[in-house]
């Protein structure tokens, strides 16, 4: 705008120069001074225009591109006011920001890993662990092994000494015995043995024959 009034003034200067010079050769009647004056009182008009000071009533403001310069003042108080307002509201968006972004954080912190979603109810009756079937089924076991092996015993003692079938057990369960007998007589092991039966394995074994 101030560039503006700048050329227009230029223009006016110009045109006014213009008149002078015509003036001295042309009458005021002639068409070259009556354009100058028209030329002049236009350039008038436009400056008027964009300083605010125009006298015309019937000039409305609304047309002009750019406010006048005798409104810069009131615009410029009005834009400061609307800067001020857009600085606190974009200063309390970030405050509000950071504090809903820190909430967010704190609520993940405190959730818990593990979520009870339904309470446990005490059961009306028992579902599991049927102790009576335990120990029916454990009495006829226990009842049934004590038959077997009463059997197996008796079969044992009435059977021939010279029976094969009693030989090769007697003899894979003195193959046994040897072997035990080895085997903790090794470094170390009778120290092992004597820590948890407290003697030794020749005389557990003399003791056994």
């Amino acid at each position: 705008m101030v560039e503006s009034g700048l050329k227009l003034q230029d223009q006016m200067i110009a045109a006014y120069t213009e008149l002078a010079g015509l003036r001295q050769i042309y009458s005021e009647d002639n068409v070259r001074v009556r354009a100058a004056h028209a030329r002049i009182a236009e350039l008038q008009r436009q400056m008027d225009k964009a300083m605010g000071s125009s006298e015309d009533p019937g000039l409305d403001a609304s047309h002009t591109s750019y406010p006048s310069i005798s409104e810069l003042p009131a615009l410029g108080l009005t834009y400061y006011d609307l800067d001020r307002k857009m600085r606190v509201e974009e200063l309390l968006w970030e405050t509000l920001t950071k504090q809903y972004e820190s909430a967010k954080v704190q609520e993940a912190k405190e959730i818990p890993t593990v979520r009870v979603l339904d309470a446990a109810n005490v059961p009306q009756r028992k579902s599991s662990a049927a102790r009576r079937s335990i120990m029916l089924l454990g009495t006829m076991l226990s009842l049934f092994v004590a038959c077997i092996s009463v059997f197996v015993m008796n079969t044992w003692e009435e059977m021939d000494p010279q029976d094969e079938r009693k030989m090769l057990v007697t003899e894979i369960v003195n193959s046994t015995q040897n072997f035990l007998v080895w085997f903790w007589s090794l470094p170390g092991m009778s120290w092992v043995y004597r820590r948890f039966k407290g003697s030794t394995p020749q005389s557990d074994v003399g003791n056994t024959s």
